[in-house]
């Protein structure tokens, strides 16, 4: 097998560069892992609340093969119910426990998934098959293991998203929390328990024990049963009030009159209308009397602290948030002791502290990035209790904070990032409105989420955030705002990251009319909208077209920002890989090296876009043969950006995939092979094994194991890869048609002929729908398809095809071009198969 018969695609352009699969990376597995240290726990399981009354409220003992939902309105107590049961299998050492936040079937799908690694189930983690069938590989370890184990489902929201993942199994127990009374959720032989308040003797037990643990009962006064009572017997409320009591050092007489002195303005804060679930008065009357004290602990921080955590996602929220200039500035102003003083992080540490006290958030600093966490009932009392002016300003303060603490690169803080989404998501919900027409940075970040959801990989939701986002602009700002192009500019940008660029095509076409209308067209955001409309002309094939917009683009940008600007160094790279593609590759090379002496002089070597030309640069050598200028260059990159950037930076991982191919391309195979590992081992742990750049590591590995000769470990490796594509990008993707093809080569070197032709005629058949019958990567797969109906026998087929592929290369790029040659050749062996002698030493002929 020659490494000359196969595609190579870098990551540094994604262009292509050679002709037949493409090597994009594969981590380094333990061969010898270490044993299971049994038990094992996995997930955070919460506190239990002091006075916890779980075992006289209701027996949850679900056995060996049950299911158990506990069903019931917020604040009923469900989630200490199934902690409390959590924490008995904890105690009595079942060998697994897993406690998984249910809200979406994503996070159901990610625990899975490390539950599975962390058991060591069979299929797992052990050829890069994705999170989904990690979670798959669990739930099978699971239904056959005779491990004891437990897993508590908390908070289900959408019964049908989890009809394939209840897990189940003879030695195992389930346990489900919701808010949901779905017939669904008895399907299975699951049974449903309903959990409402507390009894009359329950609730006077958990305030009995709560008090007298605290060594403060005496503050009861014999009047329990009258204060639960008061408190509607709802179990938050009762926490609140206890907290409160003990806190206050507060008898309940004088708690319950200060609770009734509350009852008019909770009415007018909090009226029936609103208060679907029928218990507000009593938690908002808790509420306000424990605030009320936090407050005074903590001169006056507390109440403004609450407010914003009310305002994001109540599941868990970064306590790094209150070390922002934002959110301390806002506390300066807002705090009661008229201190001249700063407000630092200690303070609001302190103030988050007091909180947890009076039971009115949960501050854990054992839960990374989510160490803030708030009942969603009492996020609801704040909220409606915060005047309308209070939440502009607390939304715009909270937008700012938000944006400070979001890294400039998502990864490898990859688990910072999803928090971060997730806060923006839930602002979004409470002060949409004012998100959009606020004087902070509200809509930066919602753009900010709506980037890193595409920057962590998730294609498909950062599509739907997008499209959400464009039409919300335009229904706020209106359809000629600025923004509500520049939110229609991403779109078609992530369209053109999943491969549709059919659809792009379109969305470009309009943003750079509307920016030339609204903008003029020496604008900058008109510019950018030119080169992005290029770019999609060259992703469709139409690299006339490109070339001819790019063009423009350059001359504009030399006019208006002069030779050194980092953008035109960019439109070089543009114009260049265009170049590039119409078979011009001595002008493109010329046109880079310019680029690159230009920037250099004028930026300074070490400038983030003169690396990235030199990165460019190389590839192009590459693509010329020139492998060792290349692999100078290419390894110049790796240490300027290992340098500048950190190891773990994107664009150095991106450096050495790109100096995996160009090592591979010299015959250096066993270097290509241990770099690429160590880039999909660096890309797992940092960006995900979903990650596109993750898979395109992936790829690579098996494209080099295929060119080793190390047939089975690159077909297993390609068939994972395939899958993964498939599901995370879909099957008309162009990288995962590139899969297709790396998949048809293995089979074909494997001797497995016919399985390589069906692969070949799918990849074909994609790439014309998609890109169109004279895209170069459509010619490329037809000159694929020769060589794999060639090896079946099928040479009238192969012999057709073959021709017209020669033709069209002869025709567009000249004689020359490495295309051109590689399809003679491969005509030249149909010939010499039908027994066309003279024909086929013609085309060879023409070779020399």
């Amino acid at each position: 097998m020659h490494a000359s018969s196969r595609v190579w695609q870098t990551a540094n352009t994604g262009s292509v560069t050679g002709h037949n699969t493409s090597i994009m990376a594969v981590g380094i597995h333990d061969t010898h892992p270490a044993p299971v240290e049994w038990p094992l726990r996995v997930g955070n399981v919460p506190l239990l609340a002091a006075a916890y009354q779980g075992s006289s409220r209701r027996a949850v003992r679900p056995a060996p093969g049950v299911v158990q939902v506990l069903s019931g309105a917020g604040g009923m107590g469900k989630t200490q119910l199934a902690a409390a049961y959590a924490q008995e299998a904890l105690a009595a050492r079942t060998d697994l426990v897993v406690w998984v936040q249910a809200t979406e079937v994503r996070q159901v799908i990610a625990t899975y998934a490390e539950a599975a690694r962390r058991v060591r189930a069979p299929g797992a983690d052990r050829t890069g098959a994705g999170a989904e069938a990690d979670a798959r590989a669990f739930l099978d370890w699971a239904a056959t293991t005779s491990r004891s184990w437990l897993v508590v489902l908390d908070d289900v929201v959408d019964p049908a998203a989890l009809d394939s993942w209840w897990p189940s199994g003879p030695h195992g127990q389930v346990l489900a929390t919701t808010r949901r009374h779905d017939a669904r959720l008895t399907a299975g032989g699951r049974t449903l328990v309903d959990v409402g308040l507390f009894t009359p003797s329950e609730a006077v037990g958990f305030l009995e024990s709560r008090l007298t643990g605290a060594g403060s009962g005496h503050l009861l006064e014999d009047r329990a049963a009258e204060l639960a009572d008061a408190l509607g017997y709802l179990p938050l409320a009762l926490g609140h009030a206890a907290a409160y009591m003990i806190n206050e050092d507060l008898p309940a007489g004088e708690y319950l009159h200060r609770l009734a002195d509350r009852y008019v303005t909770i009415d007018r804060l909090l009226p029936p209308a609103a208060d679907a679930e029928g218990y507000g008065r009593p938690v908002a009357g808790a509420l306000l009397l424990s605030l009320r004290a936090a407050d005074a602990a903590t001169a006056g921080l507390a109440r403004p602290i609450l407010q914003v955590v009310a305002l994001l996602d109540a599941s868990g929220q970064p306590a790094d948030l209150w070390r922002t200039a934002p959110l301390l500035e806002h506390l300066a102003r807002l705090r009661s002791d008229g201190g001249p003083g700063p407000v630092t992080p200690m303070d609001a540490r302190s103030a988050l502290r007091v909180l947890h006290r009076f039971n009115l958030l949960t501050y854990d600093a054992r839960t990374p990035h989510r160490e803030v966490r708030i009942h969603l009932l009492v996020a609801r009392a704040v909220r409606e209790s915060t005047p309308a002016p209070l939440t502009e300003r607390l939304v715009d303060v909270t937008a700012d904070a938000l944006m400070e603490l979001w890294p400039d690169f998502d990864q490898p803080q990859s688990a910072l990032a999803a928090v971060l989404r997730a806060a923006t998501d839930a602002l979004h919900a409470h002060a949409g409105h004012l998100l959009w027409h606020g004087r902070g940075h509200g809509r930066r970040l919602l753009f900010r989420a709506g980037t890193s959801l595409l920057d962590g990989g998730l294609g498909a939701e950062a599509l739907a955030a997008w499209r959400e986002l464009a039409e919300r602009a335009a229904r706020e700002l209106g359809p000629d705002h600025p923004d509500t192009v520049t939110a229609r500019a991403n779109l078609a940008a992530c369209l053109d990251t999943m491969g549709r660029h059919d659809q792009a095509l379109d969305l470009h076409e309009q943003v750079l009319s509307e920016s030339e209308r609204l903008l003029g067209p020496d604008h900058p955001d008109t510019l950018r909208a030119r080169s992005n409309l290029a770019n999609t002309y060259s992703h469709l094939g139409r690299h006339h077209e490109a070339r001819a917009l790019t063009e423009r683009v350059l001359e504009d940008r030399l006019r208006l920002l002069g030779p050194g600007h980092p953008d035109v160094l960019l439109t070089h790279t543009s114009l260049a890989v265009t170049l590039r593609e119409l078979g011009h590759h001595e002008q493109a090379v010329a046109l880079q090296e310019q680029a690159v002496a230009s920037g250099e002089q004028v930026l300074g070597a070490d400038h983030p876009q003169v690396v990235a030309a030199r990165a460019d640069l190389a590839h192009t050598y590459a693509d010329l043969g020139r492998n060792e200028e290349g692999r100078a260059l290419a390894e110049g990159v790796v240490a300027d950006r290992e340098r500048i950037l950190g190891p773990e930076h994107p664009d150095t991982l991106r450096a050495r995939a790109d100096l995996a191919v160009v090592y591979a391309l010299l015959g250096r195979y066993e270097e290509a092979v241990e770099l690429d590992e160590q880039v999909l081992a660096d890309r797992e742990r940092l960006l995900g094994r979903d990650h596109p750049a993750t898979l395109g590591a992936r790829s690579n590995l098996a494209a080099t194991y295929a060119i080793l000769g190390r047939y089975e470990q690159a077909l297993a490796l390609g068939q994972a890869v395939v899958a993964d594509r498939e599901r995370v990008l879909g099957p008309d993707h162009p990288h995962t048609l590139i899969s297709y093809a790396n998949l048809g080569s293995t089979l074909g070197d494997m001797g497995r002929y016919q399985e390589a032709v069906e692969l070949r005629e799918r990849v074909l058949v994609g790439r014309e729908r998609l890109l169109g019958p004279d895209h170069p990567d459509t010619r490329r797969a037809r000159v694929a398809l020769v060589t794999a109906y060639r090896r079946v026998g099928r040479f009238r087929e192969a012999r057709a095809l073959g021709e017209d592929v020669l033709r069209a290369w002869e025709r567009d790029l000249g004689p020359d071009d490495p295309d051109t040659v590689r399809a003679r050749a491969e005509l030249a062996a149909v010939y010499e198969a039908l027994g066309r002698t003279a024909e086929a030493r013609r085309l060879r002929d023409q070779h020399r």
